[in-house]
């Protein structure tokens, strides 16, 4: 019973430490410490299945982790819930069975070190693979604490992982019933050392930090059009007008840019090859035309038409003849006649725009779940293309949806030149849930990781800006229709993280094989 406690203990404290899910931010940094317990108390006992029961458990605490912070995806389909709780639970699972073996065969003590590189595999592996989810990585945790995480803008959120996994290991050793008093005392007071000094250092950075760059207007908008009903029946003309008559009472002479959401029009999915003869975006063309200054920018759904099959994501046109790819498209809308910039989402929502495992999964999930307008397999593209506006050599970039929830994703478009970040999205497919506001609080990591201004368009909330510090402002609330205008810096200074990107994953990878190797030698040759 105690064991199965300590299991649900761990599940139970990581979920309402999360941002908006709780957000008891403080109880991260004692919350695997029963994990830690039960692993000590099944290594040193005499069970013949040690590895498996440790799994069993392990699995058990950390799906259930996933099922209390991300239970809101049941919303858009149960599948996704699923996908979370069994896939991910299990690979968190196994990176504390891997902790588990390093500890038996170096010592528990190596194994509390190595603890934080054996579990950012994974976390790293859900940056590029079949079935990425970031959503969950450790580093998060602090996402709705901008003024202890300052110091992202080196270590990103592999820091915050380290971190956690680390005071958790020195709190757990504190703790031992064996300790004498003193080093009880002792392990004490390094917690409060490893805790209080990156929060210090973090508090000053975040009050001796002022923007920088070269200030423009931006006004964003939030048409809060219903993804379940509203939101597909208005034709793109009418979703335009709604828009922009939003807009008009913040729009100026001295207005730069515009945003609108992500799949804000293209429900029968606009031809890229004549976007310039849309009567809807010719709309926006027209507004530009009179705001010259000013640059729409807004999702849709597009297509482009090939004779043959140009991708891996084509699909025949049918008895027409051709192929077609689909697209979850942002673009840059200047006056009439200028050339219109496109970017295709490319960090595609598994089984919703992408199939994992295609050749195993495709006939079960080929009609997706519409989650925006653009569903089944869809295109995207290598590079991560940035919009500049000729006259002042502007450059802003659009991560669309959950892109900005990958670091490293999203350091190559500042890389790429990006000097302001405008993400755009749905966000109403989960309801009124925390993963609304937990996507939010990730765009203000983003915001600190790079030191770019952050400009969200949510299409049902929340839009809001987020400054260089990561602090959250011009909030409109989730189900309310709206806009706000902002001065955004553009900045072209490039963080340590930004110019690494995601190093600390990459780093805990080289590590945790060496010490795999290290144990297969040890076992091998006895020493």
């Amino acid at each position: 019973m105690r064991k199965l406690l300590a299991a649900l203990s761990t599940a139970g404290l990581l979920a309402i430490a999360w941002p908006a899910n709780g957000s008891l931010t403080p109880l991260v940094f004692g919350a695997f410490i029963p994990m830690l317990w039960l692993e000590k108390v099944i290594r040193l006992s005499d069970s013949k299945h040690r590895g498996r029961q440790l799994f069993f458990y392990a699995w058990l605490s950390f799906g259930l982790f996933n099922l209390g912070t991300t239970w809101w995806v049941s919303y858009a389909h149960w599948s996704g819930t699923a996908a979370t709780t069994i896939v991910n639970g299990g690979l968190m699972a196994f990176c504390f069975w891997l902790f588990h073996i390093v500890s038996r065969n170096l010592g528990a003590a190596k194994g509390l070190i190595l603890l934080p590189f054996l579990w950012m595999p994974v976390e790293y592996l859900h940056m590029d693979w079949d079935m990425s989810f970031p959503w969950l990585n450790l580093g998060y945790v602090f996402a709705n604490r901008p003024s202890w995480i300052q110091w992202y803008s080196y270590s990103g959120i592999w820091g915050g992982t380290l971190w956690v996994l680390w005071v958790n290991a020195i709190l757990f050793r504190s703790f031992l019933p064996s300790q004498p008093k003193a080093t009880v005392i002792s392990w004490v007071l390094k917690s409060i050392f490893i805790i209080g000094i990156p929060v210090g250092v973090s508090h000053w950075m975040y009050a001796h930090y002022e923007e920088v760059g070269r200030p423009v207007n931006v006004v964003s908008v939030q048409p809060n059009l219903d993804p379940y009903s509203v939101k597909f029946t208005l034709d793109d003309e009418e979703t335009v007008d709604r828009f922009i008559s939003f807009a008009k009472p913040y729009l100026s002479d001295s207005t730069d840019y515009l945003i609108g959401p992500e799949t804000m029009i293209g429900k029968g999915r606009l031809n890229e090859a004549t976007l310039s003869y849309t009567r809807a975006i010719q709309k926006l063309q027209h507004l530009s035309d009179s705001l010259p200054k000013l640059r729409t920018v807004i999702g849709l759904s597009s297509h482009l038409r090939y004779r043959s099959k140009e991708t891996e994501t084509a699909r025949p046109l049918g008895n027409n003849g051709g192929y077609v790819d689909q697209f979850n498209t942002s673009i840059q809308i200047g006056p009439t006649g200028m050339e219109i910039p496109r970017y295709h989402k490319s960090k595609l929502v598994v089984g919703v725009e992408k199939v994992p495992f295609k050749w195993l999964f495709e006939p079960l999930l080929a009609g997706g779940i519409d989650l925006g307008g653009a569903t089944g397999t869809l295109g995207g593209q290598t590079d991560r293309a940035v919009f500049t506006r000729e006259m002042d050599s502007s450059v802003i970039a659009t991560p669309v949806c959950w892109e900005a929830d990958f670091p490293g994703y999203t350091a190559e478009f500042v890389r790429n030149g990006a000097q302001a970040l405008f993400a755009i999205t749905n966000d109403g497919w989960w309801n009124d849930t925390p993963g609304k506001t937990q996507h939010m609080y990730y765009a203000s990591v983003r915001a600190i990781e790079n030191r770019r201004d952050v400009v969200r368009s949510a299409n049902t909330g929340i839009s809001c800006y987020i400054n260089q510090r990561g602090d959250i402002s011009h909030q409109i609330p989730y189900e309310t229709d709206g806009a706000f205008a902002a001065v955004v810096y553009l900045n072209d200074e490039l963080t340590l993280f930004t110019k690494s990107g995601d190093v600390g994953g990459r780093i805990s990878i080289f590590i945790s094989i060496a010490v795999l190797l290290s144990i297969v030698v040890k076992l091998r040759t006895g020493r």
